[in-house]
């Protein structure tokens, strides 16, 4: 299925022992998720994020690891943040999501994430049509199914239907944050 490396790639993000969303690793020890799921947010900006989270993955290799945020002072107002498991983060993590090299938006794209609602947290996907460009950095997806996304979905990856390259992630509702990502080595 288009998307596999991107669900092995998928975490659940556990905040003080409860599972609230879903990140995506794309490189080596980091994650993107939505900055919702660990600051709150307090009138024109953001509170102060949590110290720690668990990632867990549930693809091919089945693990839980200790991440940290990372302050994005550039980031701004954006729903985004970055998880970093560390200088040593596990060995068994899974490869990490393809990013996406488009000059253009796709026209379809799959969401991927762990709904809350979902008892054994398999995962689940969703395909959308790319509608509209909402602001600086959120565009509007429009489904195809009988429903849009779920709680527990924030967070998670958003990517090309076909190459199944990470396009942005799911910061709230059918939206999707387009803001480049760039991690240091």
């Amino acid at each position: 299925m288009t998307g596999d490396r991107a669900s092995v790639a998928a975490a659940t993000v556990i905040v003080h022992g409860e599972s609230i969303g879903s990140g995506i690793l794309v490189d080596g020890r980091h994650l993107v998720t939505a900055r919702h799921l660990i600051a709150p947010k307090e009138g024109m900006g953001w509170g102060p994020a949590v110290a720690s989270v668990q990632v867990e993955f549930r693809g091919r290799v089945v693990g839980r690891a200790t991440a940290t945020p990372v302050e994005l002072p550039l980031a701004g107002d954006a729903d985004v943040a970055v998880l970093d498991l560390g200088e040593h983060p596990p060995a068994w993590l899974p490869q990490p999501v393809r990013m996406w090299a488009g000059q253009r938006l796709p026209e379809q794209v799959r969401v991927y994430g762990y709904p809350t609602g979902e008892s054994e947290r398999k995962g689940v996907w969703r395909e959308f049509t790319v509608s509209d460009t909402n602001a600086a950095d959120s565009v509007q997806l429009r489904w195809e199914e009988d429903a849009g996304t779920f709680p527990g979905h924030s967070g998670g990856p958003v990517i090309h239907r076909d190459s199944a390259n990470l396009v942005g992630i799911l910061v709230e509702g059918s939206e999707w944050t387009l803001s480049p990502i760039f991690l240091g080595s």
